[in-house]
């Protein structure tokens, strides 16, 4: 009787808690406010030929090693300077025949009291110098500035909370500007926040490429539906534009002039990772950083994964409702502790 009766316990349990999770999937309302379709994942290109692993980078110089945490993005001005954006929201200058000296020259945010606190204190991602010689900075969670290195001054240049399209951007990414001085810029998500970018990952692509007109501080949405839209970076000509999509493995070149205007094209796909950054070498080609190479493992649980958009979305709505009552709890009784378990718990940090 006691095995018979701890059996049917069990399933009893079981049948609870199955009860419980589609609820969790199937109910509607519950955050975040994203779409689960079945996707099917592309082979990358073996690590082979042209990307064979190889030690071209070992020879580099370390830059700051060890002094400063989370450098993203690079902008320049003269040889021998460079501006770099940081955790904390921080603007740093770099100068010297051996870059050995350096100062902070701007902070996109008020402040924080720690990494806990990214979306206080902000977190630049793409700096680009304008064509009047200020610093363009893309803060993904405070918006699109405009900062003078020299005296520290910066200018919001558009409201970040308002609706573009439809959609308010999430993840500021990555900038670019022309000689007009219209900035190019993506927006990574329109459904979560960075700490929260796993969403996007498991989620249906919702990231853009968008242009901002400074004459009339209006935007337009070149191109909508980007799984995850990162580095942005003008053809020499101004002819097209290329921007990294991130979760795709891929570049794509959407056309600016020309008979294809307005049009996208895959640029390159396949790739053995996820492009984060790109830039021009000045030789007619692309410089592309990955955030770290597949091994044989990931590629097969990505591909498994993209096909069970139900269990996506259940894991998605199992994270976001767990930091959830740690975020409401520090909300209603301020504390450091919650915030940093709820910082934990982010998938990106």
């Amino acid at each position: 009787m006691g095995l018979l009766w701890l059996c049917r316990r069990l399933v009893r349990i079981t049948v609870d808690i199955a009860v419980i999770l589609l609820i969790i999937v199937l109910l509607p309302g519950i955050p975040p406010d994203a779409s689960f379709t079945s996707t099917e994942h592309d082979e990358c290109l073996p690590l082979e030929g042209p990307l064979a692993k190889n030690n071209k980078l070992d020879a580099a110089d370390r830059i700051m090693d060890g002094k400063i945490v989370g450098p993203e993005s690079i902008a320049s001005r003269d040889p021998e300077e460079i501006f770099v954006s940081l955790h904390g929201g921080k603007i740093l200058r770099i100068w010297g025949p051996k870059f050995d000296h350096f100062k902070i020259v701007a902070s996109i945010g008020p402040g924080c009291d720690g990494p806990w606190q990214e979306k206080v204190c902000g977190r630049p991602l793409g700096l680009r110098f304008a064509p009047d010689g200020r610093l363009l900075v893309a803060d993904s969670y405070l918006g699109l500035f405009v900062v003078d290195v020299d005296t520290g001054e910066k200018e919001q240049l558009f409201d970040i909370s308002q609706e573009i399209d439809g959609a308010v951007p999430k993840i500021l990414d990555d900038i670019d500007v022309d000689a007009e001085g219209n900035i190019y810029w993506s927006d990574a998500s329109t459904v979560c926040t960075l700490e929260d970018g796993l969403v996007e990952f498991l989620s249906d692509p919702s990231g853009r490429l968008l242009r901002f007109d400074p004459k009339t501080k209006s935007n337009t949405v070149l191109v909508k539906n980007v799984h995850f839209a990162n580095g942005v970076q003008l053809s020499p000509d101004h002819e097209f534009i290329l921007f990294c999509e991130t979760f795709k493995n891929r570049v794509i070149r959407y056309w600016l002039k020309g008979p294809k205007a307005g049009q996208t094209e895959v640029f390159v796909d396949r790739l053995p990772g996820m492009p984060d950054n790109i830039r021009s070498n000045k030789n007619g080609g692309y410089y592309v950083s990955l955030i770290g190479v597949y091994s044989e493992f990931s590629r097969k649980i990505n591909g498994i994964i993209g096909k069970l958009p139900l269990l996506r979305k259940l894991a998605v709505r199992l994270l976001t409702m767990t930091r959830l009552v740690f975020d409401s709890f520090t909300r209603i009784y301020p504390n450091q502790y919650t915030e940093r378990i709820a910082y934990w718990l982010s998938p990106t940090r």
